[in-house]
């Protein structure tokens, strides 16, 4: 398993079921899509992070939100770690900036900004330590604002949903989610494009057997 920089147009989707088959992933990498971004907590996703990479994909894994969780710290060092245990798990390379984990971050409820910025400066730091590249999924329902967003000092990449959310002061998206709940061969998914952002930065994938840096070019 190798890491793959995603570039710039690249067609991705994500969501959060799992079980589908070889073929269905391989349809995906025939439409034109790149990437696939799972949930890391659904059940199986191991089996489906192999289907995918058998089908030529490449691979992210994102951690579904968890509402009761926003409130407390010791919540998102757990989470912090129950995806690195994954990724580890299932081969990802670890190195100085390895493969791109993202927080679904939405829907926090009552949680301040203040509170919320210690929640994911814990959650990104221990990502980033364990040798990945911590990212965050901006959502609505979040209190963070453009330079808030920015000054979580251990994310390095951000993605923005579909809804009307903030910019990332200074450094900008290198995801965004431009259809959601989409049917696609019998499977719901939401279509991501990937765009440099401007501090050139881009999100990273794995795949099988080709190099870091190379990002296969699909048909339109």
């Amino acid at each position: 398993m190798e890491m793959v920089s995603l570039g710039d147009g690249d067609r991705c989707v994500d969501f959060s079921s799992t079980g589908h088959g070889l073929d269905w992933y391989r349809h995906l990498k025939d439409d034109g899509i790149v990437a696939v971004i799972l949930d890391g907590a659904s059940p199986g996703v191991q089996g489906d992070v192999e289907r995918a990479l058998a089908a030529g994909l490449r691979v992210m894994l994102f951690q579904g939100y968890y509402p009761p969780d926003w409130h407390t710290l010791d919540a998102a060092a757990l989470r912090a770690r129950e995806l690195v245990d994954l990724a580890r798990a299932l081969g990802f390379p670890a190195a100085d900036n390895g493969p791109t984990l993202w927080l679904d971050l939405e829907d926090t409820g009552s949680v301040s900004a203040n509170d919320m910025f210690g929640w994911c400066s814990l959650w990104g730091r221990i990502v980033r330590d364990a040798g990945f590249s911590a990212g965050i999924y901006v959502g609505a329902g979040q209190p963070l604002g453009s330079d808030e967003l920015w000054n979580i000092v251990p994310v390095s990449h951000y993605w923005r949903s579909a809804s009307q959310v903030p910019d990332v002061a200074v450094r900008g998206y290198q995801l965004v989610q431009e259809r959601v709940n989409q049917m696609t061969y019998g499977v719901w998914v939401d279509y991501d494009r990937v765009e440099r952002d401007r501090l050139g930065g881009l999100p990273i994938a794995v795949g099988d057997r080709l190099p870091f840096g190379h990002s296969p070019r699909q048909r339109p």
